[in-house]
């Protein structure tokens, strides 16, 4: 693939990892089970549906004490996409197709899923608690999702465009 259509999707997967992390990406919607009508009659914001993105989740995660779970999220929601970014953006860039470069591409490559794994996770571990608490899928995850699915097809395509140079 030429170098043109690869940096308009690098800057579409930028864009839309940009969106993702902050627009909803799911909402919840508590449930109590057969006291759910009286918890809600008691206590009417304990019933209210949230709508949660991955940056408000992260900063509630951290607020509420919950320091290790922070920061796991943080790191490979946030921390590792943005350097796998910037290893994108220098590959592209600076086509001198450098063993370094395709190294470090391999190895961002192993990792890349980890952070959709990691709000699979929560989204799954929500969805188990009891009573008739329902989690919903926004559009933000959708976005959050793209990004990272361009973001692991573009080294496939420099590699691609590697081999067809040296041969």
């Amino acid at each position: 693939m030429k170098r043109q259509p690869l940096l308009v999707i690098l800057l579409l997967a930028n864009i839309l990892f940009a969106i993702g992390l902050f627009a909803p990406c799911f909402t919840l919607h508590p449930g109590f089970g057969a006291l759910t009508n009286l918890v809600r009659s008691l206590q009417p914001e304990a019933g209210a549906p949230r709508i949660v993105s991955i940056w408000g989740g992260i900063t509630s995660l951290f607020s509420d004490g919950n320091y290790l779970l922070g920061a796991i999220i943080l790191v490979f929601s946030i921390v590792f996409p943005l350097w796998k970014f910037g290893v994108l953006w220098s590959a592209i860039l600076d086509r001198s197709n450098n063993e370094r470069q395709m190294k470090l591409l391999q190895m961002t490559g192993k990792f890349s899923m980890l952070d959709i794994f990691v709000i699979a996770v929560v989204i799954i571990s929500i969805k188990g608690l009891p009573g008739s608490t329902r989690v919903s899928l926004n559009w933000g995850l959708f976005c959050f999702s793209a990004a990272i699915i361009l973001s692991l097809c573009i080294p496939y395509w420099l590699e691609r465009d590697a081999r067809a140079d040296e041969s």
